[in-house]
């Protein structure tokens, strides 16, 4: 799997960066504005020189051997700067059409003018919708009749036409514009991207030869254009964060900067995590293209992909733009300041190629033709690497040899689920249930599939993380019990692995493999839930000769503990040091004297946390795991261990369930598929959820190149909770009335609803509450002050006075 653009790429990234802002800063965007002109031609003609107006274009036409991917980069780079120049006319439309319906001779003869820099337009209806009656009219040589609305139609040189033959038959044209046209300049919400009105009065033209669907061709052109579009909103979005972030970093108020402010932090990690969202889907939208590029007829991901990012990329580059302003307070309201040309670029952007809602309802179409076909896999289709540019969503040899072993061998070990969204024994108690799991990972421990990712030495497969991943896909199929152990081996074993002595090691790490052994993490308090440095819970040296330690406290929301063998409990041995330093992490045994474990009821009814108590509970020395004061270290390793645990969270293919009980539901007189609220919900769901797969796929694909996960993963939890807090909403919507019962009185078939419906709540609270992990993201992401704070180098026991 490689979910990132190519090294030579990204050096593309950089020289267009550095030529564009030093040759289109926003002053010349500001210039383009004031000045009335239709484009920079010195930038424009800088990027044919750089040769950006050659990709994609055919070797024999002046082209580079650079295709899709590359324009992409290019685009992106374009949208950051908001440079004036008719590259979206020009190559994202006009050369798209010349390239799928010309002949070779024609391609040669009307894109060969374009590497060198020749200004292209695309005259045609851009929302894709087309009357032929409005079309203007060719006879076979000459185009006659108007276009109200094209896209740099003051300086293009030649342009591709949507014309009406003598039939009333939608034909495609291309014309060098020699005579015979008359332009008019219309008003813009933003200048600096000019548009024209066209009447052609007997204008010669030509017919493109290979292009006998003219209505397929333009909506293959605008799902390419879609795409290309795409990352010039999201350059224009990360740019205007990045200036809204500058700003909340210098200006001060009320005696601080005032991205300190919570309010500020939080607007501006919300940004942050939708141009995050928007990134992924449009690099996939990228592969989609490329592949369509390769495939005369066209790639079917295509349509899905382009609606997805131009959705997400709308949606970022408006608040960005809007929200970004807000943060420049009332000088972000003048003139001077750059805030406008931003909310200017992003809501003409927004409406170019259609409305997000028609965008919206495209992916909507393509998410319910795909009923039809059987659940996929994976949410990317297969394809050669060599016809999608740099990425790949296949297994390599080696991860296609793991999964089949995987699937082999849990095809001979457990049944497939009746249904993706059935839960596991259902009709179980809890204690059932934990033994189930305990003696299903007891057979993946004999098997080798126990502990994937852990080394060879200590009982592990020595595995990747992505090979972890592909056991979860395929594990994630049948109908076994999953994830109670992913705190037990994926948090806490990775902390005594990494810090315990070779004696607790050696006594400890296969019963915990097998499932024998269970272990929870004994962290949180009620003072200490989000700000785990306020534990109260004391480890104090014996007095009586005994070597070790005795442990008071209160832990709360504890995981499986009334099931647990063990515990990691962090203490604190010092409260003269600050919070953080005083700390110190050990284990005890559940059974202890002194350890009363008491299960805390959730909303739901069952109850999966607990509350767990110690009083006078010795700990033997022996049980210390790492050093004195180092309890904070300890805790971190086993919170950083486990990088896949989001992937999880939401079920698979839950836009696929939503989309089958719209199918069902009656509603206004037909199926609730067929609303288009409804749609757009459905929409949405599916951004999401695919949105967050491939945000699993950037981080996979650092790992496998040797370095750590960006912080694009660090919202993931936020637009999970949010998304499955939308969906049961509306899925409880969907049955009327008997919304109120309970699934016990519905069937199997809504359990996943109710448990989706109460978890999401918890969701938002336990690993970090939405507002903490804002924070983090605005002051560890986004390098915005802290919030004063008065506990910091302060030794503890002064905080609690």
């Amino acid at each position: 799997m490689n979910f990132d653009f190519s090294d030579e790429q990204h050096m593309l990234r950089d020289e267009v960066r550095k030529f564009l802002v030093k040759e289109s800063p926003l002053k010349v965007a500001r210039d383009v504005l004031e000045q009335g002109l239709t484009h920079s031609g010195p930038v424009w003609r800088g990027l044919a020189g750089l040769g950006a107006t050659a990709l994609m274009l055919p070797d024999d036409c002046g082209g580079a051997g650079l295709g899709a991917m590359e324009l992409c980069v290019v685009a992106e780079e374009l949208g950051r700067q908001l440079s004036p120049v008719p590259l979206a006319s020009t190559l994202y439309l006009a050369a798209q059409a010349v390239l799928l319906g010309g002949t070779a001779a024609q391609q040669q003869r009307w894109l060969s003018p374009v590497a060198e820099g020749a200004i292209g337009a695309f005259a045609a209806p851009l929302d894709g919708g087309v009357d032929a009656a409005a079309l203007p009219r060719f006879d076979g040589e000459c185009l006659t009749g108007i276009v109200p609305l094209v896209a740099d139609g003051g300086c293009a040189t030649w342009a591709v036409v949507l014309a009406a033959d003598g039939q009333e038959r939608p034909v495609w044209v291309v014309s060098g514009l020699e005579r015979g046209l008359v332009r008019r300049a219309l008003a813009t919400l933003d200048p600096v991207k000019p548009f024209a009105h066209w009447r052609f009065e007997a204008t010669p033209a030509e017919a493109l030869a290979a292009a006998p669907d003219a209505t397929a061709l333009l909506e293959r052109v605008r799902n390419r254009a879609a795409v290309f579009l795409a990352f010039e909103q999201l350059g224009a979005a990360d740019a205007a964060l990045e200036m809204a972030a500058a700003c909340a970093r210098e200006r001060r108020a009320f005696g601080r900067t005032i991205g300190s402010y919570q309010g500020i932090k939080h607007k501006l990690a919300d940004l942050y995590n939708a141009n995050q969202l928007a990134r992924v889907h449009c690099y996939y939208g990228a592969w989609a293209i490329t592949a369509d590029a390769a495939a005369p007829a066209g790639a079917p991901e295509l349509a899905a992909a382009a609606a997805s990012a131009r959705v997400s990329a709308t949606l970022a580059a408006t608040q960005a733009a809007h929200e970004g302003l807000h943060v420049h307070g009332g000088m972000g309201y003048t003139w001077e300041v750059d805030c406008h040309l931003f909310m200017r670029r992003a809501r003409q952007q927004a409406v170019l190629l259609g409305h997000e809602h028609a965008w919206r309802e495209q992916l909507a179409a393509a998410l319910e033709a795909r009923l039809a076909e059987p659940a996929a896999a994976a949410p990317a289709a297969s394809r050669p690497a060599a016809e999608t540019g740099s990425m790949d969503f296949d297994d390599s040899p080696a991860e296609a040899t793991f999964r089949a072993e995987c699937r082999a061998w849990l095809s001979a070990n457990a049944r497939p689920k009746p249904r993706a969204d059935a839960l596991f024994g259902p009709d179980l108690t809890p204690a059932q249930r934990m033994q189930a799991a305990r003696d299903w990972q007891a057979r993946k421990a004999r098997a080798g599939f126990g502990a994937i990712t852990w080394p060879r030495a200590v009982g592990g497969r020595g595995g990747t993380p992505i090979q972890e991943l592909i056991w979860r896909q395929e594990e994630g199929r049948f109908d076994v019990p999953t994830g109670v152990f992913n705190v037990s081996l994926g948090m806490v074993m990775p902390a005594v692995l990494a810090h315990a002595c070779d004696e607790v090691r050696a006594a400890h790490i296969a019963p915990a493999l097998s499932g024998e052994h269970l272990w929870c993490q004994l962290l949180s308090e009620p003072g200490a839930g989000s700000d785990l440095g306020m534990v109260r819970t004391r480890a104090e040296r014996c007095t009586d000769g005994r070597e070790g330690w005795l442990l008071n406290g209160q832990k709360l929301w504890t995981s499986l503990a009334q099931f647990a063998q063990y515990g990691l409990v962090l203490a604190r041995t010092d409260p003269g040091r600050p919070k953080f330093e005083g700390l110190t992490s050990f284990f005890i045994d559940m059974a202890s004297p002194g350890v009363s474990v008491r299960p805390i009821r959730q909303p739901g009814g069952e109850a999966d946390f607990n509350e767990v108590f110690l009083e006078e509970v010795f700990v033997p020395d022996r049980q210390r795991v790492g050093a004195e004061g180092a309890g904070w270290k300890v805790t971190l390793t086993g919170l950083m261990s486990e990088r896949l645990a989001i992937g999880g969270v939401m079920p698979p293919d839950l836009w696929r369930t939503f989309a089958i009980e719209l199918q069902r539901t009656a509603f206004g007189g037909g199926s609730a598929i067929a609303d288009g609220r409804f749609r757009e919900r459905l929409a949405d769901l599916y951004l999401a959820e695919h949105g967050l797969w491939l945000l699993q796929c950037r981080a996979l694909t650092a790992l496998g190149k040797g370095r750590e996960p960006g912080p694009e993963m660090s919202g993931a939890k936020i637009l999970v909770a949010q998304a499955i807090q939308a969906y049961t909403r509306l899925a409880i919507d969907l049955r009327g009335p008997r919304g109120v019962l309970a699934a016990a009185e519905l069937g199997e078939g809504a359990a996943l609803v109710e448990r989706l419906w109460f978890g999401a709540a918890g969701m938002r609270i336990a690993g970090g509450t939405d507002e903490i992990v804002r924070n983090s993201i605005g002051e560890r992401v986004l390098g915005l002050d802290p919030e004063p704070r008065t506990d910091k180098g302060v030794p503890f026991n002064q905080l609690l006075r």
